[in-house]
């Protein structure tokens, strides 16, 4: 097994994933099951595989990259998950605390309740892609901020309010 692309998973860890598979050889590998079974895990966002002939499997995996962190709170616990650039909710895990710390936080979305892979809700996505774009030109932009509330209106849209890291 060839694996690129991935930060959070070593290839051991990938390669354990795979064991269900119970590949013995090249030939018994199902490239559409590997594909299945990665794809599963909410932190990969996009995964290849090919075989190469005679005896390689290469495997290109992309995680979901973190553009804000969300709070969500369920049986009286709150917990932190992370939202990316198409507002799909992952765990806020340890190989993302280098950026954890530079990305905004924004409360107030409409979560009923947390499953697999959630997404936010379609009309609060263009928010999340907006900040992703403030963040890749200047992440610093959101150094004065401690959070961004999402307040909804009335009239079925929302107003944010910033509130600054020093009052």
């Amino acid at each position: 097994l060839t694996i690129s692309g991935q930060n959070y998973y070593s290839a051991e860890e990938i390669a354990r994933k795979l064991l269900p598979m119970n590949a013995t050889s090249w030939l018994d590998f199902d490239v559409q099951k590997a594909v299945s079974i990665l794809s599963s895990d909410v932190i990969i966002e996009n995964v290849s595989v090919e075989k190469k002939f005679p005896d390689k499997i290469m495997i290109n995996i992309v995680e979901r990259t973190p553009v804000a962190i969300t709070m969500f709170s369920e049986n009286g616990r709150t917990n932190s998950f992370c939202v990316d650039r198409s507002g799909v909710l992952f765990p806020c895990e340890n190989s993302y605390k280098s950026t954890k710390n530079s990305l905004p936080i924004i409360s107030g979305l409409p979560i009923e309740y947390m499953s697999y892979a959630k997404r936010i809700p379609a009309k609060y996505r263009s928010l999340i892609e907006q900040v992703e774009e403030i963040w890749k030109i200047n992440p610093a932009y959101f150094a004065a901020l401690s959070e961004i509330r999402v307040v909804p209106t009335n009239y079925d849209g929302y107003e944010l309010m910033l509130y600054p890291l020093q009052s």
